[in-house]
């Protein structure tokens, strides 16, 4: 008989959301992690008297009837989110564009800035919030734009490049994908809803999710190299660890995929913050690298848990830059393109430690998109109990539905 009925290798939002609702199911559950503490790519860092929440701010999924949501009523989770005005702003390399919870005060700033299309642009809203309107009436229409790929809904607009950027910035920092490979229900949520602002961040959420796990008997390892996969079976897999093996009937990896990304945490005086900043600035320095773009968060005035009085934290997060020499210098510049004198004024900058939470599998180990997905984030080893939900990999929503889907397929 197995130790464990799952265990579950990172500690990320995927990985605490998984064992958080495994454990509340009465099941044994093992977390592994390498870190000294759980949160995978969400963590907190303090220096000074500031404190800076590593990961987003907002997120769409909140909302009584999205999948964070729904999660964080089966956990039982109070969290406290607002919707901020305005939303958060786009910095492109020629203008700046507010996003408002009201689409028509978006809207008008979309006038300002882009006045030869605008007719087509408030055409494409409009037909968005009608589309929604379906969706909301009828579970059919609403299957069917949940599979309908947004490439050929936007093609029929006729876009300019400057303003299918607009778009695509937007898709990428909130839903991980070019706008052109989200569904239209996806784009829908994007431009016809606001995401909330979550009161400390994801990272707060993960905090109460480990809560969770803990209280209900879950067990956790930390500063725990990664294991190595001894074998799979259909019912059972063995980790070997540091100080033996782990036996489970069924085993999640959280762990990142792909190449990891920058954040510069930053002190800041007040004052030195340009007028009319948002707390969230999603900026591109150049139209022809999309990817490319930074987030630049901001704490609030009278949030004093962030930063003391009269000080403002920030932090930059920089999918596309690398960890590594001159990485602090790169980064230093693209903010300063948003706050000038920032050099000269700033208390510190601080770049985040580099955290090894890559794992990479053998080439014999395959996986497949789990059947029961929509969306391929969650994988399953074929003929095995070995699956994948790769940290950071999507959309904190899309992490949150897959993790769930994870916990009913093995409960």
């Amino acid at each position: 008989m197995a130790q464990y009925s799952t265990a579950i290798v990172g500690a990320g939002l995927g990985g605490l959301a998984a064992a958080a609702l495994l454990s509340k199911m009465n099941k044994r559950v093992v977390l592994l992690d390498p870190a000294s503490a759980a949160g995978g790519a969400l963590s907190v860092r303090e220096r000074e008297g500031f404190r800076f929440s590593i990961g987003p701010v907002l997120a769409f999924g909140f909302d009584r009837n999205g999948a964070l949501g729904r999660l964080a009523s089966s956990l039982g989770i109070a969290h406290s989110a607002s919707v901020l005005s305005p939303c958060y702003q786009v910095a492109l390399p020629d203008r700046r564009i507010s996003i408002f919870i009201d689409s028509q005060e978006t809207l008008e700033e979309l006038r300002r800035e882009f006045p030869r299309e605008i007719d087509g642009i408030v055409r494409f809203y409009r037909d968005l919030r009608r589309t929604s309107e379906r969706m909301a009436r009828s579970r059919l229409f609403s299957a069917y734009y949940q599979g309908r790929s947004a490439d050929g809904y936007l093609g029929s607009y006729g876009f300019s490049p400057e303003f299918s950027v607009f778009l695509d910035i937007q898709a990428r920092r909130f839903f991980s994908l070019p706008v052109r490979a989200l569904s239209v229900a996806s784009l829908i949520s994007l431009l016809d809803s606001a995401p909330l602002a979550l009161h400390g961040g994801l990272t707060a959420f993960a905090g109460q999710m480990l809560d969770v796990f803990l209280r209900n008997g879950g067990e956790a390892r930390y500063r725990t190299p990664w294991p190595r996969i001894a074998s799979v079976q259909k019912r059972s897999v063995v980790l070997q660890v540091q100080d033996g093996t782990v036996d489970a009937e069924a085993v999640l990896f959280n762990t990142r995929q792909t190449p990891e990304g920058s954040d510069l945490f930053l002190g800041v005086r007040e004052e030195l913050l340009p007028v009319g900043m948002s707390r969230e600035v999603l900026c591109l320095p150049d139209y022809s690298n999309p990817d490319r773009y930074f987030t630049l968060s901001v704490s609030g005035p009278s949030d004093e848990t962030s930063a003391p009085k009269g000080m403002r934290a920030l932090v930059g997060s920089f999918p596309a830059i690398s960890p590594g020499a001159g990485t602090k210098e790169r980064c230093l510049d693209h903010i300063s393109s948003l706050i000038p004198f920032l050099r000269e004024q700033m208390l510190f900058a601080d770049e985040r430690p580099l955290q090894n939470r890559e794992y990479v599998f053998s080439r014999e180990t395959a996986f497949r998109p789990f059947r029961s997905q929509g969306k391929p984030l969650l994988l399953q080893k074929a003929g095995g109990s070995l699956y994948l939900l790769p940290d950071a990999g999507g959309a904190p929503a899309d992490t949150a539905r897959a993790a769930t889907a994870f916990a009913a397929r093995v409960e």
